[in-house]
């Protein structure tokens, strides 16, 4: 079997040292993502020239970086960019090296409160997937506990040199002497500043390019690499669920199925789209607490189900409900990488798995969903069964009138995604996540469609 390669791997090194450009190409052989954090400085920085917001107001660039949903992905297109930068939903990876940036980004990252928001989405991205880190405080702050650390350094005056080069043949005025000094202050400034100061990790692999070509770079960067390598992974256990759970669901599913009954007038159409088994992910809207136990209880037979970690601790009837049932916990903001293994396991071994993709109720309609659902089917390469879930937002406010609301439970016919190569799924999360929602659109009022209408 083969090695499995380590992730993540923190690169770190001082302006200049060729870290992007080795790391790219090692990505390149590896297939590992290739992740400039620097460039998540560089988002905050262009939304807050872009929306009016003063650079050096700390307290006003702090809360825009607490609101911005910033995406990091592979080059979604050849243009010579490194990453696709998503804010807001919106590609800015080309707005991010414009002077104005060059000129704000450097305060931005000043900043205490916007390093740890940011610090946190990086190190969310270290859990999910393999990828290669390339910053000044990787090793050091962002990812401490990373099982590979490479510290690339050379002398000032051959990063300077370099500069000077690629200046010259891009056909730039460029001044060797005034691009030595440049790099000398911006080391200075790196490594004297007070917020995770520029320095190798303890246990860094410390390379200098000084003397190496690129290709010399890279080969030794690939050897620590492997070097590193670890045996590969046991599969994991079959899943199964405890005998406790076992008798809650006996019991609780036709319990709660009648109390729908009771107060509700509940009608499932589509009953002809169930797969007859597993493996298949349902996906459906999320109106209200009260319709995943509807879907649970009114499919033909047990299910398992992903659901909101927050919902399971606050020691309420639901909170009771979700944990007897032996829900899988999902952490809302963030990706949990145990959960999708273990929700990959589950349909590994011929299950059926729930989950609501918004991964958050919304009453009003279908709001944006997360790419947890997509990324699951298309790693599974299962069949989806798409569901609408209408009415359940309405069960207690029309029994305080004496009335019983007519809920509604409308089961798609099941389809699949494109069958791809693991190189091309990350691509291809939000165009997939996008049809998953189309899918329980079509299935909806339009009223209900929200962002997907």
């Amino acid at each position: 079997m083969t090695p499995r390669l380590p992730t993540p791997v923190a690169i770190d090194g001082p302006a200049s040292s060729g870290k992007s450009t080795v790391a790219l190409e090692l990505c390149a052989r590896t297939g590992h993502l290739f992740f400039d954090t620097g460039i998540l400085y560089r988002a905050v920085a262009a939304a807050a020239l872009q929306r009016g917001v003063a650079v050096a107001d700390e307290p006003a660039v702090t809360a825009l970086a607490e609101k911005l949903a910033i995406t990091v992905l592979p080059p979604t297109v050849a243009d010579g960019r490194t990453n696709t930068v998503l804010v807001d939903g919106v590609d800015v990876s080309l707005q991010l090296r414009t002077a104005q940036v060059d000129a704000s980004v450097s305060v931005v990252a000043a900043y205490a409160q916007v390093r740890r928001l940011l610090t946190e989405q990086m190190r969310t991205v270290a859990r999910t997937e393999p990828v290669v880190m390339v910053g000044r405080d990787i090793g050091t702050v962002v990812i401490p506990d990373a099982p590979l650390k490479i510290y690339l350094d050379a002398s000032a005056e051959e990063r300077a040199r370099r500069r000077y080069a690629e200046n010259v043949a891009r056909g730039a005025p460029s001044d060797l002497a005034q691009i030595l000094a440049g790099i000398r202050e911006r080391d200075r400034r790196d490594r004297e500043r007070t917020i995770a100061p520029l320095q190798a990790a303890r246990d860094a692999h410390v390379v200098d390019s000084t003397n190496l070509t690129r290709a010399e770079v890279v080969a030794a960067l690939e050897r620590l690499l492997q070097a590193a390598a670890r045996p590969p992974a046991h599969s994991p256990a079959p899943y199964s669920i405890s005998k406790k759970a076992q008798i809650f669901r006996a019991v609780a599913v036709p319990a709660v199925r009648i109390m729908y009954y009771i107060l509700s007038r509940p009608t499932v159409h589509g009953l002809e789209n169930v797969p007859p088994h597993g493996p298949y992910l349902i996906t459906a809207n999320h109106l209200s607490y009260y319709d995943p136990p509807c879907l649970l209880v009114m499919w033909p037979y047990l299910v398992e189900a992903i659901g909101a970690s927050d919902m399971m601790t606050d020691g309420g009837f639901m909170s009771r409900m979700i944990n007897g049932y032996s829900t899988l916990p999902a952490h809302r903001e963030a990706v949990d990488a145990q959960l999708l293994r273990t929700a990959l396991n589950v349909l590994k071994c011929g299950r059926a798995l729930y989950i609501a993709p918004e991964g958050a109720r919304n009453p009003a309609g279908l709001g944006a969903a997360k790419p947890g659902a997509a990324y699951i089917a298309l790693k599974a390469n299962v069949p989806i069964v798409p569901v609408a879930i209408i009415g359940t937002d309405r069960i207690f406010p029309e029994l305080r009138k004496g009335r019983r609301q007519t809920v509604e439970m409308v089961i798609g016919t099941p389809y699949r995604l494109p069958d791809l190569p693991p190189a091309q799924r990350r691509h291809a999360l939000t165009e997939c996540t996008q049809l998953i929602m189309q899918r329980i659109a079509a299935l909806l009022p339009p009223g209900l469609r929200g962002v997907y209408a």
